[in-house]
Formats: C-alpha cells, sequence, structure tokens
C-alpha cells in the first residue's frame, strides 16, 4: 500500500491530465487508508508516517495546486450551471495550512506514540473531507470536465501540471 505513495504518477499521463488527475486521486485514497490505520492507533513504522508525510507535502500540495490554480478555475469558465459543478467547484478545498498541519503532527508522532491523541480529530476530519471530495471529483467534476473543456484547455492543463511537477518538485521536501 506504501508503495502506491511513493511510486509518482508517469508524467506520460499528463498527455491525458484528466486521466492523471483520476489516478492522482487513487494515491490520495490509498494516502485515507493509511491515516484511518494511522487514527486506529494501530502500531505503524516511522517508514509509513514518513511517507504520509513526505506525500502530503510533496505529491498532495501538488495535487491541490493543479486543482485550485488550473482545473477549477478552467471550469468555471467552460461550465454552466445546468452543468451543476460550479457550486461544488467552489466549495472550500483542503487548505495548504491544513496539510502542513497533518504533516507536522504525522513528524510528532514519529517521535511520540502517545502524541496520536492530539492528532486523531484532525486526522479524521482530513480523511472525512478527502474521500468526500474525491468521490465527488470522481463521480461528478471529471466527467462534466471531459465533456466541456476543449482539446486547447486541456493541453494548457497538462502544461499547467507538468509545470507544477517541474518546479514544484525541485524544493526539498522540509525535515
Amino acid at each position: 500500500m506504501l508503495q502506491t505513495l511513493i511510486d509518482e504518477v508517469p508524467l506520460e499521463y499528463l498527455s491525458d491530465p484528466l486521466d492523471y488527475i483520476f489516478a492522482d486521486n487513487f494515491r490520495c485514497r490509498v494516502l485515507c487508508n493509511v491515516l484511518d490505520v494511522i487514527d486506529s492507533r494501530s502500531t505503524v513504522g516511522a517508514a509509513a508516517l514518513e511517507t504520509c508525510r513526505s506525500f502530503l507535502l510533496a505529491d498532495f500540495l501538488t495535487h491541490i495546486a493543479d486543482e485550485k490554480q488550473a482545473l477549477f478555475p478552467l471550469l468555471l469558465e467552460r461550465t454552466t450551471a445546468e452543468d451543476g459543478v460550479q457550486d461544488v467547484i467552489r466549495r472550500q478545498r483542503t487548505s495548504f495550512a491544513t496539510v502542513n498541519r497533518l504533516a507536522d503532527e504525522l513528524s510528532r508522532l514519529g517521535a511520540d506514540q502517545w502524541a496520536i491523541r492530539d492528532a486523531t480529530g484532525l486526522i479524521h476530519s482530513f480523511v472525512a473531507a478527502e474521500r468526500e471530495h474525491i468521490t465527488i471529483e470522481n463521480v461528478v467534476v471529471l466527467p462534466v470536465a471531459r465533456r466541456r473543456l476543449r482539446d486547447a484547455d486541456l493541453e494548457w492543463l497538462g502544461r499547467v501540471m507538468r509545470d507544477h511537477r517541474t518546479r514544484l518538485r525541485r524544493a526539498p521536501v522540509p525535515s
């Protein structure tokens, strides 16, 4: 399961950025499953905590940037109220600050097994919000995007997403 978080989605998938987002959503669902195990107070190793933390600070933040800076604004331009996605898109997405707080909590868990008591609420609310977001995105948003976005839109989206992965990933993940 952890290997799914370690292995990046191949950049070739960016030729169809909506498929890339769908694949990234699967990885986010795996993250939720691992966080559920951590939240259940099961014993998890330092490697699992660090894998989740690294995924949050690199891949997950990049995924949020793809949505907030590219996909969602593009969909707001290309859809109408009848498509039923504009209100969904405007709903608050997990914030960068929340992701950073969760990553910090995972670091604390690695150092102090009793810290789970303090992290449980944050982990639970993050997982619930993320699972809801993934479901809505896969069932509602991505199918509408496939209907409404033009070839030029998809090419632009793929370029922006590629830029996020090359530009954002060059910076080392803080320890």
